[in-house]
């Protein structure tokens, strides 16, 4: 319907209008910077967003059979499902920026090194909470409500064109990554709030049951992962230059951090009986696949 071309517009629009105010106020030497960062802050956006194709007809059966229970058990698991994924893919990113940016250029001493690392980080921030929402999104297109995702975009692309004018005259490149994670941040807040209202959620509880655990394991597991950069400073007696040094760091840092991240989950409480047995069942999965592959 016109609600959801509105919605798809909206986030075209947004993907670019950046790249187009940088060229036009300040030069086109940023927005290759701009590009580089927003790049990979989209391949790792994409990563939590294989959860949601299947969404979609699954929340349009439900609605149309009129079983709200499993409606609001599908959108609550799928909710926690996405959150599983997008904080420590965050979190990670957001903190190792700069050695994400080396391992993909093999280098820190090209021009806008800092500018990349500044673009990746901050706008990694606004599609978290973007992500976060994708659940009800598009539960509420399966549900026929549509106008909460089309009216979140319009505030979006709206807030996204008067900040990044305002901030880039103001501030500069970080006044393009400011407004486009802000305008992400209330529009995504607006639709979250919308939503849940309308179907009869609390949004306290939703956060408090869903979002907050997995918020706080990323940062018991962000700071113990942070303890490595310690070891590699006696090591290397430098900040990593290459590809090599990065790809080791990201590598040993990744694995302290997923490893603690999975032990806070499972002693927690957090993942339940039926939540072990998909996980189970996925990792069963994996098997089967590199049996077949040898």
């Amino acid at each position: 319907g016109i609600n959801i071309r509105v919605a798809s517009l909206s986030e075209l629009i947004n993907t670019h209008v950046d790249k187009i105010f940088l060229g036009y106020f300040l030069s086109t030497m940023f927005v290759g910077s701009y590009e580089l960062g927003a790049k990979i802050a989209r391949i790792a956006r994409s990563f939590p967003e294989q959860l949601l194709p299947a969404i979609l007809p699954a929340s349009s059966e439900l609605h149309a059979l009129d079983d709200k229970d499993n409606l609001q058990k599908l959108y609550h698991r799928g909710s926690k499902y996405l959150s599983l994924l997008t904080f420590p893919l965050a979190f990670f990113i957001i903190a190792n920026a700069s050695l994400i940016i080396i391992l993909w250029m093999g280098n820190r001493g090209f021009p806008g090194f800092t500018e990349s690392v500044l673009a990746l980080q901050m706008l990694s921030v606004g599609y978290v909470f973007m992500l976060l929402v994708s659940m009800g999104r598009l539960i509420a297109r399966g549900m026929g409500i549509p106008q909460y995702e089309m009216r979140s975009s319009v505030i979006i692309v709206i807030l996204n064109i008067a900040l990044s004018i305002i901030l880039i005259i103001k501030l500069g490149f970080p006044g393009a990554l400011l407004g486009t994670t802000l305008s992400g941040i209330i529009g995504s807040t607006y639709f979250f709030c919308a939503f849940n209202r309308r179907i009869g959620e609390s949004v306290f509880s939703l956060i408090r049951k869903i979002f907050i655990s997995p918020f706080l394991f990323c940062l018991v597991s962000l700071g113990i992962s942070m303890l490595a950069d310690y070891f590699f400073v006696l090591l290397f007696l430098a900040p990593a230059a290459n590809r090599l040094d990065a790809f080791i760091q990201l590598l040993v840092k990744g694995l302290i951090f997923l490893g603690v991240y999975l032990l806070c989950l499972f002693k927690s409480g957090y993942v339940d009986k039926y939540d072990k047995e998909i996980f189970a069942g996925f990792l069963e999965m994996i098997k089967v696949g590199l049996k077949r592959k040898k």
